[in-house]
């Protein structure tokens, strides 16, 4: 019997033995299998997150393509046409009876486009037509559900265009989307007071249902023109404005309560959650407009699209000009609204006189639209210069010490909010005209290999501090030249002199292997025809 116990417990002690040797004992082999099931769930989280994640950006990306390509054909458009078309709620004005979209020579076209929403089984509802030279019947721009069916979008309707971006001679009209996925406005305040719209029954109004009965029509208003209605919850996050001629288009923040940094945007949402945003800034004008400060007698012209060429580099800076003449209005409308400072070309002006769009405002539209279309690879930095000490000579914060890359939506979103700052405070204190200390900085950062550089007007100084003059010139090439041949990888710089012809701009460009561009009210009218 003792001999039994004796090779019994000899029986158990081998196997915990074997065991050991084998790398387990029964207890570890549990806290194995758990650990494995803790593995095995933080890998499948870990997978879900990363799939999000990809999901996530794809549609990021996609959505600033969308709203890229939208607004790039928009602003085609626009700069090829005669005048807008629009509906209004005041009494019309007989000369402006040629841009009133409700004009029976439009009714035909109206009624067509009507026809295929019908046939399609979704609403177009007319925002705004644009009258074109080359064709009988305007092109209608209207609003209507996205194909995803939880927001709003911007559809086009009229004659087709060629892939080389000519109307095709087949009469035939097409309506097809322009923007996808125009946000639907949340509650702006205390939900219990937010008014959501419900049909007779008691249930909520579909996007279809919103959009049939949307306020389309123009008012006028103080200091810009007309607009849009302004929009409450559950309306398209998107509204409209134009000068009044009828010449200009800008997007424009849903709600006139709501200051710019609100704009119209387009939004993905998964359920309620928003999973990506795209704010829209726009602003284009029609070819038939006089870009010209006939006051100062200025040759000045912005054509949208021209300042900055060509842009390849994966390592760009951006150095603009900030100073006050950047305040002289381009595009003037009629009537009277808010008083505004400007700048004549000799001296600053107050006045009520309506201005649709001054250089500032061109140059952030352009430079806005870059930003949203430069690849996330792609690594900038954005400097304003004027004098020191004055309100617009300064950098992006982010980019102070060196390039920044795109790869996230909130930086390239904090360099548009940097460049839409560029307009604030009074214009006489946006400084004078000293690009030094940002030409230098570029020229001493080794990662850069391309450099934008635009100013409209001749230097407040020399690089030394003293007066400027023609004899200027060449030993200042010459020693930004220098300077760039020292270094292990030249930078390309390209110039953009606005509103007058900068000789030395142009020799700095020739010999640094870049672009140089005079922007002046010729070149506005061979660029558009």
């Amino acid at each position: 019997m003792l001999l039994r116990k004796t090779l019994a417990q000899k029986s158990a002690n081998s196997q915990r033995d074997r065991s050991r040797r084998n790398g387990f004992g029964m207890a570890e082999a549990v806290i194995s299998l758990g650990a494995s099931a803790l593995l095995v769930s933080a890998s499948a989280a870990a997978l879900s997150t990363t799939g999000s994640l990809i999901s996530n950006t794809e549609e990021k990306t996609s959505l600033r393509q969308n709203a890229s390509n939208g607004l790039r054909l928009l602003g085609s458009e626009v700069q090829r046409s005669l005048h807008l078309l629009i509906s209004t709620k005041d009494a019309q004005n007989a000369e402006l009876a040629h841009t009133d979209l409700k004009n029976p020579q439009y009714a035909s076209s109206l009624q067509e486009c009507e026809t295929l929403a019908v046939a399609r089984n979704r609403p177009f509802r007319p925002a705004f037509g644009i009258r074109m030279a080359e064709l009988d019947s305007p092109v209608l721009y209207g609003l209507s559900t996205s194909t995803r069916g939880n927001g709003y979008a911007l559809e086009r309707c009229g004659a087709p265009l060629t892939m080389d971006g000519r109307y095709g001679e087949v009469a035939e009209t097409y309506i097809s989307s322009i923007l996808e996925d125009i946000g639907v406005l949340p509650c702006q305040g205390n939900p219990d007071t937010c008014d959501t719209s419900t049909n007779p029954d008691g249930t909520e109004q579909s996007l279809n249902q919103i959009i049939k009965q949307l306020d389309l029509d123009f008012a006028v208003i103080a200091n810009h023109g007309e607009r849009t209605p302004t929009r409450v919850i559950k309306e398209p996050a998107f509204a409209i404005e134009t000068d009044a001629a009828r010449k200009l288009i800008k997007i424009v923040a849903p709600s006139t309560q709501q200051a710019q940094d609100n704009p119209s945007y387009l939004e993905i949402k998964n359920s309620l959650r928003s999973i990506s945003r795209q704010d829209l800034h726009f602003a284009a004008y029609s070819r038939a407009s006089k870009i010209e400060d006939t006051d100062s007698r200025e040759q000045s012209g912005v054509l949208n699209g021209a300042f900055f060429r060509n842009i390849r580099s994966k390592r760009v800076r951006f150095l603009v000009d900030g100073s006050g003449s950047m305040s002289a209005c381009i595009l003037w409308g009629s009537g009277r609204g808010q008083r505004r400072t400007y700048w004549t070309g000799k001296r600053y002006i107050s006045s009520r006189k309506i201005c649709a769009l001054t250089r500032m405002e061109s140059l952030q539209n352009e430079l806005i639209a870059i930003i949203n279309e430069l690849t996330p690879d792609t690594m900038i930095n954005i400097e304003s210069f004027s004098s020191r000490g004055y309100l617009n000579h300064r950098g992006w914060k982010p980019s102070n010490n060196g390039l920044i890359s795109l790869d996230d939506d909130s930086t390239r979103q904090s360099a548009i909010s940097f460049v839409n700052s560029l307009n604030d405070g009074n214009v006489t204190r946006w400084g004078g005209t000293h690009p030094w200390d940002g030409l230098n900085t570029a020229l001493n950062d080794q990662e850069t290999d391309t450099l934008y550089f635009l100013s409209d007007g001749e230097p407040s100084t020399d690089p030394r501090g003293g007066k400027w003059s023609k004899k200027d010139f060449t030993s200042t090439v010459d020693s930004y030249v220098a300077k760039n041949d020292q270094r292990s990888q030249k930078i390309t710089i390209n110039t953009t002199a606005l509103g007058l012809d900068s000789k030395w701009m142009n020799e700095l460009a020739d010999r640094s292997t870049g672009d140089y561009l005079m922007i002046d009210k010729s070149y506005v009218t061979v660029a558009q025809q």
